[in-house]
């Protein structure tokens, strides 16, 4: 079923540490998830800027319990590690951190910096073969939330206390990483290569370039997204987002941003629910699946208005029930040529004319139905060939 869907990031958008007499705690930005659920926006990604430690991909693991506990389907956590975590062979981030080079690009803009970084990898190589090329962007070569996913497994079955370590040697030995240590050096390395691309590719935020990647490998049942975060460059990487993979334009779906604005000082989230069901709304007004189911349960009410010189209407609302469940089975680009088969089989249906007076069949003139289901079809995109 085509449905929306929401990025979300972690720190300062979901979470954040609420500062009490009793020291700090999480607090869960619980306006903005109940908001979602009003509004029906139920499946999420989490959108988070993060180097994998143990209490990081913790955290991560207890949000997505909670949130779905709360409800949500929660489909995976995308991270800028995600762009280069198996374009980086694992070893070479070792050496590369290792060598001293402390220094990354990062979100740097400073080209002296990104120069000198580049030419050092370069003069190694021999010892360097897989970090040759970094500032180029294949989409095909990553999938958002592989790194995450790696991380997560890791350290369920690394022990955090060296007591534990003997017994569970074996699966340890079978992960690309041989310590903590080895998996937060390659996500640092990862990290901030996706940082300095991101910038290279002209976005004001990594998220940017990972909306992209997201985006290259979007679920068909993806409508629309919705990225919320608190940072004013991400909502900017959104709201003027261009692809720089070789997305076309008809697969880039319906994008919003939500800015969130935790009160700092205390480390609160004040922001009323209502408000953000306004911004919501104003999303999925955006979402053209949101917009034909709506559109289409309109015209099923007026349809269901009685009067003594109206036939009845039960077949024409019996079809547009089964385009609603057209509209929940195909996705968006098989949406067009599902509604016009529709329109086609259920042509004799449509056509009837309610006027009591009036002859049932009348081929010259179109019905209300027949103009509604018209004017549907021609709002849908046309089928664009590759």
């Amino acid at each position: 079923m085509p449905r929306p869907i929401a990025l979300l990031d972690v720190d300062h958008t979901l979470l954040t540490d609420n500062l009490t007499s009793a020291g700090s705690i999480l607090e869960h930005n619980t306006s903005l998830t109940e908001a979602l659920k009003a509004k029906g926006i139920l499946d999420v990604y989490l959108l988070t800027d993060m180097k994998f430690s143990r209490e990081g991909v913790q955290e991560r693991v207890e949000l997505i319990q909670y949130l779905r506990g709360q409800g949500f389907a929660v489909h995976g956590v995308i991270t800028p590690c995600d762009i280069h975590w198996t374009t980086i062979p694992t070893e070479e981030s070792l050496i590369y951190m290792d060598a001293g080079m402390q220094n990354f690009p990062g979100r740097s803009r400073e080209e002296s910096l990104l120069t000198r970084t580049r030419q050092y990898i370069e003069s190694r190589s021999t010892e360097l073969p897989g970090m040759q090329g970094l500032l180029s962007y294949e989409p095909a070569s990553s999938r958002a939330g592989a790194a995450f996913e790696e991380a997560k497994a890791f350290y369920l079955r690394t022990p955090s206390r060296p007591a534990e370590a003997q017994e569970s040697k074996e699966s340890v030995s079978l992960a690309r990483f041989n310590s903590p240590e080895h998996i937060y050096k390659h996500s640092d390395v990862t990290k901030s290569w996706c940082d300095a691309l991101s910038g290279h590719c002209g976005y004001s935020h990594s998220k940017g370039l990972l909306l992209d990647l997201f985006l290259s490998h979007k679920p068909e049942w993806v409508s629309s997204v919705l990225v919320a975060d608190d940072r004013e460059e991400v909502i900017a990487a959104v709201s003027e987002f261009k692809p720089v993979s070789s997305l076309r334009p008809y697969l880039i779906p319906a994008l919003s941003a939500l800015k969130v604005t935790p009160d700092f000082a205390t480390k609160r989230f004040m922001t009323p629910q209502k408000e953000y069901e306004i911004i919501l709304e104003e999303h999925l007004k955006k979402d053209p699946i949101v917009q034909y189911r709506k559109s289409i349960e309109v015209q099923i009410k007026k349809l269901c208005s009685w009067s003594l010189f109206l036939r009845n209407s039960n077949q024409k609302i019996m079809a547009l029930n089964a385009l609603l469940m057209i509209l929940q089975t195909v996705s968006s680009l098989e949406l067009r040529h599902a509604f016009v088969n529709w329109r086609a089989n259920n042509d004799a249906i449509l056509s009837e004319h309610r006027n009591v007076f009036k002859p049932k069949n009348r081929p010259r003139l179109k019905t209300g139905t027949q103009s509604f289901a018209d004017d549907l079809i021609a709002g849908l995109p046309m089928p664009m060939q590759e």
